[in-house]
């Protein structure tokens, strides 16, 4: 399976494929259930998860190499070289690095989050994961997890929205003096929300499908 991940180059997806085989040993309860299971190959929210939270993990590290030169960046305005006795104003204020990364940020926490209900769903279809229906006794008559996963559908729903790029929803203020804005902070106040899906699965996450 390295040979796989090797081929494409992202290292992002060698990471997140490392971890994937750090948890999912040969003796593991997934890894069990693979044994002589007459599926050729899994759904591509399971069999993609390398390549997408790979690609999610990339993301992450950009962000995070950005604000870590923003938190020790001079942003001021004007600013004061001392040494040279001189004033300079200029645009260091402007924070398009900042709001670009929270962008990136949360298109990759939102498909964080699609790939997080889609698990639920799949654990959720008798016919996918082998399991009772919604994972209770009498499903049907009993509605079990099913509105984890209705609850889950919703939020990936909303997540599409809240991922929307601000940085590109700039409007002309202070009579064509403030003409463009990052609009970083819009972004940044829609972050709480993000981690809900993810936490929405974990009830069930350890439940071993029986499949083959």
């Amino acid at each position: 399976m390295r040979r796989i991940h090797a081929a494409r180059g992202q290292q992002g997806q060698i990471d997140a494929a490392r971890l994937f085989r750090h948890l999912l040993t040969d003796t593991s309860a997934i890894a069990e259930s693979h044994h002589h299971c007459h599926k050729v190959q899994d759904p591509y929210s399971l069999r993609c998860q390398p390549q997408v939270m790979g690609a999610c993990l990339t993301q992450l590290r950009q962000t995070k190499e950005v604000l870590l030169a923003e938190a020790n960046a001079v942003s001021d305005n004007p600013l004061v070289f001392a040494d040279a006795g001189e004033v300079i104003s200029g645009g260091n204020f402007h924070a398009e690095p900042v709001a670009m990364a929270a962008d990136n940020l949360a298109l990759a926490i939102a498909e964080i989050g699609a790939l997080s209900e889609r698990r639920i769903a799949l654990m959720m279809d008798k016919h996918m994961s082998q399991l009772p229906p919604f994972l209770v006794k009498n499903g049907g008559v009993n509605s079990g997890f099913m509105i984890a996963q209705v609850t889950a559908a919703a939020l990936a729903s909303e997540n599409k929205a809240l991922a929307h790029p601000h940085s590109v929803d700039s409007l002309p203020t202070s009579a064509n003096q403030e003409d463009h804005v990052s609009m970083a902070r819009r972004q940044d106040g829609d972050s709480g929300k993000w981690r809900r899906i993810p936490a929405a699965s974990l009830p069930w996450s350890g439940w071993r499908p029986v499949r083959g």
